[in-house]
């Protein structure tokens, strides 16, 4: 097995390590929700047989043929998200066949929201017959804030010339093996965290699920419905930057139907709402809508300051850091739901005329945020001066506080917890090698018993 050494205090974002050699290896096996079991590596550009698992750079890796006539054209690729991380770094590894010769020369690009296939610099690749060749270590992936938009990576040929110096026949084998993207977790701000959010950058989310907040939110979607329950089918158009979500159908909806979202903010409080709207241009949506929130099982409730008036614009209809009542403060495990419902059947048409069914509203830039209670700035102070490496780590790992460290727990993710130590020290060393492959979770406590810190670790 092989460990990566990374920067301190770095999470795995996704990662394949094929641990089993099983055909569903080709799915993240690490990573942080949303991209583990999720994400798939595949093969791209024509031509490309189906991937076989062979024996890898510690475990199995994942191997394909027909790389012929492909530079500039065939390649691995993956897709993934980063919200919430920065300084993205990329390992892998690469080889050929000692028999069936593969493609010699690659380079790693990416692209992500409106920025094309793009050279990583240093991402150039020059594989051999074995693993030691064609790896990448610790390369920085250009990209400062992600947001909740998708990543491409991709591996692509850029010659056609085989480990041989031969051209590549479609019988040449190609392999990868150890994918890990590497971020480091955006602190977390004293104005408060974001609970869940949607800036639709990801056109492909046929579900219009959150894109970014707390874990358990990313799960949540955004509807168009009615007081009776229906719901109506959501698609991508131009939005306030990217895409928005729209949909038609609103006439007869005064007060029965809206855009609504669900979402949990246990141990939240003081929750501030943003969003945009705008109407449908030729086909004019509804004018007057307002913001309603309340409690799973209780009445819906007006949000105050919450009238809004819809234009065909992205200036006109904006909700900005509108605060949402202190009913729901500190809502334990109840979900608490937010609408901006239509208040009259007026559409945005010069003449005021009646929305009609093909009227179109969109809505962008939804963001929900609020203030963890009974913690301030000194769980920042915690996070901040924890390191942890190396990561992913299959010998010794390594954790440094500045402040003393009284009891470290490992769980792995299935919640059994694998380890624990009581010994109060600022300088923590665990041995991991017997630990199974796999993503584990390591939770510190301190001398201050309020205070808990947790970070995320590979077992390749």
């Amino acid at each position: 097995m092989t460990a990566f050494v990374a920067r301190a205090q770095q999470d795995t974002i996704v990662g394949w390590t094929f641990p089993t050699g099983n055909p569903t290896d080709t799915i993240a096996n690490a990573g942080i929700v949303g991209n583990t079991g999720a994400r798939t590596l595949r093969v791209e550009g024509g031509g490309a047989a189906t991937l076989a698992m062979i024996a890898g750079d510690g475990t199995f890796a994942a191997q394909a043929t027909n790389w012929d006539n492909g530079d500039s054209t065939k390649c691995w690729s993956i897709k993934f998200k980063a919200e919430g991380y920065h300084d993205l770094l990329l390992y892998s590894k690469q080889k050929s066949d000692a028999t069936d010769f593969g493609p010699k020369d690659w380079k790693v690009q990416y692209k992500w929201g409106a920025i094309p296939w793009t050279d990583i610099t240093s991402g150039a690749i020059t594989c051999t017959n074995d693993w030691t060749g064609g790896v990448i270590t610790a390369l920085s992936i250009p990209i400062a804030v992600p947001a909740g938009t998708s990543i491409y990576i991709r591996w692509i040929m850029t010659s056609n010339t085989a480990t041989n110096s031969a051209d590549v026949l479609a019988a040449g084998k190609s392999a990868i093996d150890n994918i890990v993207v590497m971020g480091t977790a955006d602190l977390p701000v004293a104005m408060g965290d974001t609970i869940i959010g949607f800036n639709f950058a990801d056109s492909t989310d046929h579900e219009f699920n959150a894109d970014f907040g707390l874990v358990g939110n990313l799960t949540y979607d955004i509807r168009a419905e009615d007081t009776a329950g229906t719901t109506r089918t959501l698609t991508y158009t131009n939005g306030a930057a990217d895409f928005a979500a729209t949909t038609t159908e609103w006439n007869d909806g005064a007060d029965i139907k809206y855009w609504s979202i669900k979402f949990k903010a246990d141990g939240y409080k003081d929750m501030k709402v943003w969003s945009k709207q705008r109407s449908g241009g030729a086909t004019p949506g509804p004018k007057y809508w307002k913001l309603q929130c309340r409690l799973s099982g209780g009445d819906w409730e007006d949000v105050p300051g919450g009238n809004i008036t819809v234009a065909n614009d992205w200036t006109t209809g904006v909700v900005d850091s509108l605060q949402l009542p202190a009913t729901l403060d500190n809502p334990g495990t109840t979900s608490i739901y937010v609408r901006w419902v239509m208040t009259s059947n007026k559409s945005t048409a010069a003449d005021s005329a009646d929305v009609l069914s093909t009227g179109i509203s969109k809505i962008d830039d939804i963001v929900v945020t609020g203030t963890l209670s009974g913690v301030g700035i000194s769980t920042v102070i915690y996070e901040n001066n924890v390191s942890m490496y190396p990561n992913p780590c299959n010998d010794v790992l390594h954790i440094e506080s500045s402040e003393g460290i009284v009891t470290t727990e490992i769980y792995n993710m299935l919640g059994a917890k694998v380890y624990t130590t009581s010994m109060e020290s600022q300088n923590i060393n665990i041995n991991v090698k017997d630990f199974d492959s796999g993503l584990y979770i390591v939770i510190l406590h301190f001398a201050n018993e309020s205070k808990v810190v947790s970070r995320k670790v590979l077992i390749p």
